[in-house]
């Protein structure tokens, strides 16, 4: 990778547009990522990111996430909102010496 280009931290979700009401669905979700660590399912609908409301896929698209950062992902599951907080792990840099 070229210095400053690093991969950025992801959820580890793929998420579509709901054909009504606001939010976006996950699709799929990348098995050990942030996200399944912390419990998101296939289904939910999620309604904000750290209190910024999410209508739409391109609502998140954007976001940039930092290692080691805290996110707390406001759901819809079984006809109740949820909040999940989702940790971004840290980047752990290893040397053999």
């Amino acid at each position: 990778t070229i210095p400053g280009f690093e991969k950025k931290p992801k959820l580890g979700i793929s998420i579509e547009d709901l054909e009504e009401g606001k939010g976006v669905k996950i699709k799929a979700i990348q098995e050990g990522s942030p996200a399944d660590k912390a419990g998101l399912k296939v289904g939910d609908i999620i309604t904000s990111i750290d209190k910024d409301e999410v209508k739409e896929v391109n609502d998140i698209k954007g976001q940039y996430f930092e290692a080691g950062q805290s996110i707390k992902v406001v759901i819809f599951r079984d006809k109740a909102s949820k909040t999940i907080e989702v940790k971004i792990p840290k980047k752990i840099n290893s040397a053999d010496l």
